[in-house]
């Protein structure tokens, strides 16, 4: 018999499916997230140390414990620029990033002109 561990990885919470033990040839139906989560990061499925695999997914029991650790994709997000009304001159371009990554926000170099303002 040889244990099956689920572990969160880097995200909080516990997963619903805990700790069990199978013959070596068992399959078994990989679980969903169970709730755990990670700020900033989608669920992306469990790693055995090889093999990324999704819930549902069947996993066949080998001859050592194994651990299936949650994996994590980083989310992404767009930083928007609004020209505020501006009659004259042009927002700077919107730009994608994902969490983690370090930005600048645009300088503008005065080319935005509202009238009254």
């Amino acid at each position: 018999m040889y244990t099956v561990t689920y572990s969160q990885g880097l995200g909080s919470g516990t997963p619903t499916t805990g700790a069990a033990s199978f013959p070596t040839g068992s399959e078994l139906a990989i679980s969903d997230d169970g709730g755990i989560s990670r700020s900033g990061f989608t669920f992306a499925g469990w790693n055995d140390g090889t093999t990324t695999f999704q819930p549902g997914a069947s996993y066949t029991v080998g001859t050592s414990n194994v651990t299936l650790t949650a994996q994590w994709t980083a989310s992404s997000f767009t930083v928007s620029y609004n020209a505020n009304g501006a009659t004259a001159g042009s927002a700077p371009a919107d730009g994608a990033f994902t969490t983690g990554v370090s930005f600048s926000t645009s300088t503008n170099s005065g080319n935005l002109i509202k009238s009254g303002y």
